[in-house]
């Protein structure tokens, strides 16, 4: 079993110990759904991007929808290289995330999200999509509403940092709840089946920690939305109410990974799937099919 403060390897660089890290998020804490070793692991990388295409237009819709970081183009051009045999003379650079060329614009632009020039036509036609449409739109840009809106908040026990989208809270004679606003997106945003991606990607319990990252702060429950939008043309969006039940279906996976997450920074243990030798079987449904095969 994987203690944090042991590295694998002499010439490895020591593991950020998790028990370290001040604040909680979610994004980081859904690993736990996984094993300790895939948290322990998250938090190694927890300030590193992944690269993958969806995630980049995800940030880059964000960014472009809510104004909080700059986006920016990578694509070819010229440039002139500072060291090596090509030093002072002028090349074209095709674009590619690699040298010289890409090491100094990500330098220049830190804190920006960075869209090669496709990327960036297709994120821009998701963000205006969202805010053109008639119901998506006046929700998540109503008056008094937050966006980005950074809640630090304790759960547990252990000190939480959530990120929320956009969130209002407006009390009207003591009464009303609030209003939570999680922006997704998918390729496929037909509601009849974007029940399933939201339960493979954890978006329920998500939607639950910043529900009750909320409640924490003494607000009354919110009522929680979805805004999806498709990540491929005509970039159909849709509005999601996510009911109570699928709230609280979130609230006890939340409280089981967090739970796991406090036993094992109190043993300093980061183990994987399992700690023994298992026993490995044909799935369920196969060996019954098997079994009604061979009956005579």
């Amino acid at each position: 079993m994987t203690r944090a403060d042991e590295p694998t390897d002499p010439n490895e660089r020591r593991l950020v110990n998790p028990r370290d890290i001040e604040r909680v998020r979610f994004s980081t804490l859904r690993e736990m759904s996984k094993s300790a070793a895939h948290y322990l692991d998250a938090c190694q990388r927890r300030y590193e991007p992944t690269g993958e295409a969806s995630q980049r237009l995800g940030s880059g819709t964000h960014a472009l929808l809510f104004g909080d970081k700059p986006v920016v183009e990578f694509g070819p051009g010229t440039f002139t290289p500072t060291k090596g045999k090509d030093a002072g003379k002028p090349k074209e650079y095709a674009g590619i995330k690699s040298g010289e060329y890409w090491d100094d614009f990500k330098a220049k632009n830190a804190g920006s999200v960075i869209l090669s020039p496709a990327e960036y036509v297709v994120a821009k036609a998701m963000a205006e999509a969202i805010r053109s449409h008639p119901i998506a739109g006046p929700l998540l840009f109503k008056p008094q509403t937050l966006h980005e809106h950074e809640v630090l908040w304790d759960y547990c026990g252990r000190k939480m940092a959530s990120h929320l989208d956009a969130y209002r809270w407006v009390m009207t004679e003591g009464r009303g709840p609030g209003t939570l606003i999680d922006v997704k997106t998918s390729r496929d945003g037909n509601p009849a089946r974007f029940g399933w991606s939201a339960l493979r990607y954890h978006y329920y319990a998500q939607l639950a920690c910043y529900t009750e990252a909320m409640e924490s702060l003494g607000h009354p429950t919110p009522t929680p939305y979805i805004v999806l939008v498709e990540n491929e043309r005509p970039y159909v969006v849709s509005v999601l109410r996510v009911v109570p039940r699928a709230i609280e279906f979130g609230r006890r996976q939340l409280r089981g990974w967090m739970e796991q997450l406090l036993r094992c920074e109190d043993a300093n243990a980061w183990g994987g799937y399992s700690e023994c030798i298992e026993e490995l079987d044909l799935p369920g449904d196969r060996l019954t099919e098997d079994l009604e095969d061979d009956t005579p």
